[in-house]
């Protein structure tokens, strides 16, 4: 049973877990319980750390990866140099807007303006890259709650817009997978169209592999998988997908 209580400040405090022991089952569900306890708080907690302004280099990186161009490539398009690219993806140098409109029409793309305060794909997956590189799986696993939260809470053209742009690899084929089966599913929620770089089959695993965090997470039911996840072989149960 899990049980939320309230703080004196009026602030939800940590839920309450209570289990007896006793038969398997009864275990299987206290460990249910536990994990669903642990993405309730791990919502909680991303609620009020700081956000990170996804940059210009994030952004023409992810572009022109989308893009199937090289540096010099797009440099030749925007009439500029490879270094001169180079050193706006490494976010060594701040292009002015002008200049930056260019860089991204070199790849076919353009700036425009959507109210959300919803992060997409693109940014996601750079948060998740730092956590990966961090080893900390429960930061990456957040950031990934984070995404399925805010494309659960957009509606059509947003849902479109907050999955179109391809995201760079994580450095982890477990993230990379599990990010194309959320948009996928999503999407497919409402019937929406799908970007190309979700048929793109790098982005599945050859085994299935879940999401757990804890060497205390039970193997997901397949048979509450949603099928975006299945075919990519990420086990994640379907509520773990609801927003809390």
């Amino acid at each position: 049973m899990v049980r939320s209580s309230s703080g004196s400040m009026g602030v939800c405090t940590a839920p309450i877990l209570l289990f007896i022991p006793g038969r398997s089952r009864d275990r299987r569900q206290m460990m249910y319980a536990h994990f669903t306890l642990r993405c309730y708080l791990y919502r909680l907690r991303y609620k009020h750390e700081k956000r990170t302004i996804m940059g210009a280099s994030t952004l023409l990186r992810a572009a022109r990866r989308s893009s199937g161009l090289g540096q010099s490539e797009l440099a030749a398009r925007a009439g500029t140099s490879q270094p001169d690219v180079s050193l706006v993806e490494q976010g060594r140098r701040n292009p002015t807007v002008e200049t930056f409109e260019r860089l991204l029409g070199g790849v076919g793309h353009k700036i425009f303006s959507y109210p959300t305060s919803s992060s997409d794909a693109v940014e996601i997956a750079s948060l998740i890259a730092f956590a990966v590189e961090e080893a900390n799986e429960e930061k990456a696993f957040r950031r990934f709650l984070d995404y399925s939260d805010g494309l659960a809470a957009a509606d059509g053209v947003e849902r479109i817009i907050l999955t179109a742009a391809e995201p760079a690899d994580t450095g982890s084929p477990l993230w990379d997978a599990a990010l194309a089966s959320v948009a996928s599913y999503w999407l497919d929620d409402q019937g929406l169209p799908k970007p190309a770089w979700l048929s793109d089959r790098s982005r599945a695993l050859h085994q299935p592999q879940s999401l757990g965090v804890s060497v205390y997470d039970l193997e997901p039911d397949v048979a509450f998988v949603p099928s975006q996840f299945l075919t990519r072989n990420v086990l994640v149960e379907r509520s773990t997908l609801a927003s809390v």
